[in-house]
């Protein structure tokens, strides 16, 4: 004890537990300076695969060559061009290539659809020299292609596209509970659009009008197609009357590059306040092209977009049964309700079986009653006698 208390008295003690501290966050300053550059080396190595494509031969005079294919060609005649793929990463990996068809969507613009689509136009003429590219850190390879145009090709312009896919890496992404994922696949695709020699025909056409009770939203979807031969845009205007004539809405509608010969459904949200269920008119109004203009009428009526007994019954009074009463529940709804509906009438079966036994079972009681009172005859008789005495008397 006077050992201890001389050295605390001397300090001795707390020297050497700062000297120790003090040796211990040396130690820990190395390991960290040491493992960050292990750290470092360690991400490096993990960085995903990622590539660019671009053309390899573009036209000085039009900008956008640089970024897609821009071709004039003639039917049964050959386009030749070339594809660079480059790693822009440093991992290796590998992609595969392959042509397609375009579509338009749902607001305009370039769509494709997957590896699988069947093809019948600008894909469909499009051979490949190579359908698989191996590429290492940094390196460029390029795919060259030729393009066939058919003899019963039809005149004007046509798009298409070529694809590259990376088969190497595929990012999950998994919910907190694992109930689902997504899988994300790296894919970039360079429109290819050849125009061919004739008549340039701008026509765009509407389908129809109608109300997309399938939606979270109230929406309209407009369905349009581009029966001409050229790409066109298209700007307007959407007014919506109820059918006395009074103005519901107008909203704004435009429409991004349209392929020809495809069809769309372009979806209109109604904004600001939802629309009462009820019937109304759609006056729709589309320039497009050049000074193109196209008028359009149609009746339309809205029902409730969430399917539930009261909307239903809403809807119900407000349009009679125009919609189908069960086409404005939800399936689970009809079940329980079917399976509610069988219930009462199970209970009500049983119920009036029972209330006929019941009446059964009383009626045999007041029979059995009736016959076990006995019938006495002679007490009438003398009563008879007793009457005719006095008559006597």
């Amino acid at each position: 004890m006077k050992m201890v208390s001389n050295l605390l008295a001397s300090g001795t003690v707390i020297r050497s537990g700062a000297r120790v501290l003090l040796l211990v966050f040396l130690l820990m300053g190395i390991v960290q300076c040491v493992s960050r550059p292990m750290v470092g080396a360690a991400r490096a190595d993990k960085e995903p695969f990622a590539f660019d494509v671009q053309p390899v031969f573009s036209d000085p005079l039009n900008p956008v060559t640089k970024a897609y294919f821009v071709m004039n060609a003639q039917v049964k005649g050959q386009v030749q061009n070339g594809l660079l793929i480059t790693n822009t990463s440093d991992t290796s990996g590998e992609v595969i290539v392959y042509p397609l068809d375009a579509m338009t969507g749902e607001s305009g613009g370039y769509a494709y659809g997957s590896h699988q689509a069947k093809l019948h136009d600008v894909g469909a003429w499009i051979t490949l020299s190579r359908l698989q590219v191996k590429l290492g850190p940094g390196q460029s390879q390029v795919v060259p292609f030729q393009i066939k145009i058919p003899a019963n090709a039809r005149s004007g312009q046509h798009v298409g596209g070529l694809a590259v896919e990376d088969m190497t890496a595929v990012q999950t992404f998994r919910s907190k509970n694992s109930m689902f994922h997504v899988d994300l696949i790296q894919r970039k695709v360079l429109a290819v659009q050849i125009t061919l020699p004739g008549k340039p025909n701008e026509q765009l056409a509407i389908t129809g009008v109608k109300f997309d009770n399938s939606s979270r939203y109230q929406r309209l979807l407009i369905g349009l197609r581009n029966s001409g031969n050229m790409l066109v845009r298209a700007l307007g205007k959407l007014s919506i009357t109820d059918l006395q004539g009074k103005n519901a809405r107008t909203q704004t509608i435009q429409i991004g590059t349209f392929v020809p010969q495809t069809t769309i459904d372009h979806s209109v949200y109604i904004i600001h306040k939802a629309l009462p269920i009820g019937r109304y008119k759609a006056l729709l109004t589309l320039s497009y092209g050049h000074q193109k203009q196209l008028n359009y009428t149609s009746d339309f009526i809205v029902t409730t977009t969430k399917k539930s007994l009261p909307n239903a019954l809403n809807t119900y009074v407000a349009l009679g049964d125009t919609q189908g009463f069960l086409s404005l529940l939800a399936p689970w709804q009809i079940i329980v309700g079917g399976c509610v509906i069988l219930l009462v009438l199970g209970a009500l079966i049983f119920w009036c079986y029972k209330l006929v036994l019941f009446l059964l079972r009383k009626t045999r009681k007041n029979k059995s009653r009736e016959e076990k009172i006995p019938v006495s005859v002679e007490p009438t008789i003398s009563n008879t006698r007793e009457q005719n005495n006095k008559t006597e008397v």
